[in-house]
């Protein structure tokens, strides 16, 4: 049996706790593990599981103060808990933890895995250079970079991040089965995230818009803007349902014909595959990490940002149509994006790590 794990997130919902919770569930099931701890604002949902030791600390928002708190959580959870392994999810949990581990491990040594879900500088924003240099610079603060899709993976060797620490592992989903669908002439569309520039729901707004009258239409979203300052303003015509609980979620998943994933740039969303698994065609921005999920006849994918390609995209497709993507978007998933699959290669790139952590690990060109 191998020692207690630290899972880290600075975020409470969306596609980084999801995955997170994935493996924590996994790894507490398994045995692997003496004891799966988790770390997370107090506001996320709990993991129901006798095998997951709960922390949490206060997060207010992405501000000053809720990242020292982060700060303070993870040192006290590291120096208490004496953790064999730390894997941390998504970008502030990797850079703040990461700086602070470097402070304390020649005290309480450990391996520190970071997935980012998404590297900071894929935004192609004016500091997406400042931000591979950091990426860069902090990565030899950390035994191992889990990439999530074959772009990020070539991104970061492209962004000189140390080939030897670098493992792709795709996220994936546990299979739904073949939920059972409305078979009428209705197109259900669902939107599942951030409403915020980079999940593109101002995309999927415009696209709607000359589409209010629609008859055959009808469109939920889930989620919430993610800053007090977003000023999209939301047509009548969307049903908001704010963030859900899986069961509330799965519900929508298995109601929707249609999941859009109109993002600017991602990682490797796990939205998509959970939208396969609940046999739902995909819309997705035509950007590389989509295009990974979005095959053999999945769904559709349309240039990023183009509200007029996707508005013609459900002018032009029927409701049977986009269920036929779904069946095929299932077996897709089954075969590419599975729960077993990610959960084996996660435990195979710790137990890498664990062996020979200050050398150079085998297995570091991309393997699905």
């Amino acid at each position: 049996m191998m020692q207690k794990i630290l899972h880290v997130a600075e975020v409470s919902k969306g596609g980084v706790i999801s995955v997170m919770d994935l493996l924590v569930k996994s790894q507490a099931d398994s045995g692997d593990f003496q004891q799966v701890i988790r770390l997370c604002p107090e506001d996320a949902p709990r993991v129901e599981h006798s095998g997951v030791h709960h922390l949490h600390f206060r997060r207010t928002g992405r501000n000053l103060a809720s990242h020292i708190r982060l700060i303070y959580a993870f040192t006290y959870a590291v120096w208490k808990e004496q953790p064999a392994i730390v894997h941390l999810h998504s970008t502030f949990a990797g850079l703040w933890c990461r700086l602070a581990a470097a402070l304390i491990r020649p005290f309480r040594p450990t391996v520190i895995v970071y997935t980012p879900h998404a590297f900071s500088f894929l935004s192609h924003t004016r500091f997406a250079g400042i931000y591979t240099l950091a990426e860069r610079l902090l990565s030899s603060l950390c035994d191992a970079v889990i990439c999530v899709s074959r772009y990020e993976f070539d991104a970061a060797v492209k962004g000189g991040l140390a080939v030897e620490k670098l493992r792709m592992i795709y996220n994936g989903v546990q299979d739904q089965g073949e939920p059972s669908k409305a078979q009428d002439e209705l197109t259900r569309v669902l939107f599942v995230g951030r409403f915020d520039r980079q999940k593109g729901f101002d995309i999927l707004i415009d696209a709607l818009q000359s589409l209010e009258n629609k008859p055959r239409l009808r469109i939920h979203a889930v989620g919430a803007a993610d800053r007090e300052d977003s000023n999209i303003t939301i047509p009548q015509t969307i049903k908001l349902l704010g963030w859900l609980d899986p069961r509330a979620l799965a519900e929508e998943y298995i109601w929707a014909d249609v999941v859009v994933v109109p993002s600017r740039w991602e990682g490797f969303a796990m939205v998509p595959l959970e939208a396969m698994s609940f046999s739902c065609a995909v819309i997705a921005s035509n950007i590389p990490p989509l295009a990974e999920a979005v095959a053999d006849g999945s769904g559709i994918l349309f240039a990023p940002g183009d509200a007029s390609a996707l508005q013609a995209i459900f002018v032009s497709h029927s409701a049977e149509e986009f269920r036929q993507m779904g069946r095929s978007g299932a077996f897709r998933q089954r075969e590419l994006f599975s729960f077993e699959a990610m959960t084996s290669a996660t435990l195979k790139a710790y137990a890498e790590v664990s062996a020979k952590p200050k050398s150079k690990s085998s297995g570091t060109t991309p393997q699905a």
